[in-house]
């Protein structure tokens, strides 16, 4: 996979982790409203990678 760089201010990273975080919670409340087994694992693994994305953008960019 290729790396790409680009730069972000402080209040743009801030704004990327903010939205990542509600794509999380609101993951968590659609997880929450179905049954099926399925269906939350794939939310959770969803849910796994946006915090995995938003780790990498605060230790990476995010002082």
């Amino acid at each position: 996979m290729n790396n790409v760089v680009i730069s972000f201010n402080e209040r743009e990273l801030t704004l990327l982790s903010d939205a990542i975080l509600t794509m999380i919670e609101n993951a968590g409340q659609a997880q929450r409203l179905v049954c099926d087994t399925e269906s939350q694992k794939a939310i959770d693994i969803h849910i796994k990678e946006l915090q995995a994305l938003n780790r990498k953008l605060c230790t990476t960019g995010i002082r």
